[in-house]
């Protein structure tokens, strides 16, 4: 059986060049706030990450210590912890872990609605980086300071220049922390999805279920979305969820190649030959408008040919599409 497709999303290329002190792009926001309930987790040596993290889930609700989540974070050979294993240890926690965009204004407007940001910054040179992650709690648009949980100070203020200077050193990384299904006007789609990517490409499949469900009732008609629903339910053997996942994306989107491509797939997975043979016929007749998938549809086209020659055609009850 085939792998089923995916629909993949362009990802963007940051820059850590240093910027001019920003101005207040968003007159809804206050000009002042602080998340004052955050909980504080004074920092041992080395140990930011875990820290920082446990304050973001703490903050969410969560039940978990800073040293629990070092087991899985604290690596000695690197005296820290990574990116990719922040974001790793969210996702185990059954959080949706989405970068923000590199506009100080998305921190400000983030913090706003409620939500503490977890940042990583450079507290030392480009050439001789000291990496640190703190959590952003407030800001004071008109004094230009920002207030952090960080390190050992639970309250600590810093003037909008010199976190700009650490931030932009950091490459402006910044990540909130989600439920399945929750979303904050902050995030565009493009942030939101490409989070959806890296959970797909684990093996978390209950929360892959989840983020994808959930994101659907803000998108309903998303191609990626029916898809990540569609293969996710594929793989936990769930066919007949699978199979009405993409019967939905062909609803909104009937001339998506790798959507009948799946849709064949998931029928043969089922042994309906004969609407498998069909959906992979529609495929094959989109590839004009779309060569991307050719492949996957031929290989799927084989498959069937080799099913039909071993079972037969079978066609099983089911309302064409």
């Amino acid at each position: 059986m085939g792998r089923l497709l995916t629909v993949t999303l362009v990802c963007l290329v940051l820059s850590g060049c240093l910027s001019p002190l920003p101005e207040n792009t968003n007159p809804n926001i206050p000009l002042h706030a602080e998340l004052s309930e955050t909980p504080f987790f004074p920092q041992t040596e080395f140990h930011c990450g875990p820290a920082a993290l446990a304050t973001l889930m703490v903050a969410e609700g969560a039940s978990v210590s800073p040293a629990a989540l070092s087991e899985h974070l604290f690596i000695p050979s690197v005296e820290g912890s990574l990116q990719v294993e922040m974001l790793a240890a969210s996702r185990r926690q059954g959080y949706i872990p989405v970068r923000l965009s590199i506009e100080i204004q998305s921190l400000f407007d983030t913090v706003a609605l409620g939500k503490p940001v977890l940042l990583l910054q450079n507290l030392a040179t480009p050439g001789n980086p000291r990496w640190h992650y703190s959590v952003l709690v407030g800001y004071d648009i008109s004094s230009n300071k920002l207030i952090l949980r960080s390190g050992a100070k639970q309250r600590k203020v810093m003037s909008l220049r010199s976190f700009l200077r650490t931030w932009d050193w950091g490459q402006r990384w910044a990540i909130v922390l989600l439920q399945p299904g929750e979303m904050i006007e902050t995030l565009s789609q493009q942030d939101y999805f490409e989070a959806l990517v890296d959970i797909g490409q684990t093996d978390n499949l209950e929360l892959a279920m989840l983020a994808y469900s959930g994101a659907l009732s803000h998108w309903p008609d998303s191609e990626f979305l029916w898809t990540g629903v569609g293969s996710t339910a594929f793989q936990t053997g769930d066919l007949v969820e699978s199979e009405n996942a993409f019967r939905q994306l062909l609803k909104y989107h009937p001339d998506s190649v790798s959507g009948r491509n799946n849709l064949a797939n998931v029928l043969l997975a089922q042994g309906c030959s004969s609407q498998a043979l069909e959906q992979v016929a529609k495929a094959e007749s989109l590839l004009m408008q779309d060569q991307r998938f050719a492949s996957k549809v031929l290989q799927t086209k084989n498959e069937i040919a080799v099913s039909i020659s071993e079972k037969g055609i079978v066609k099983c009850n089911r309302s064409d599409i």
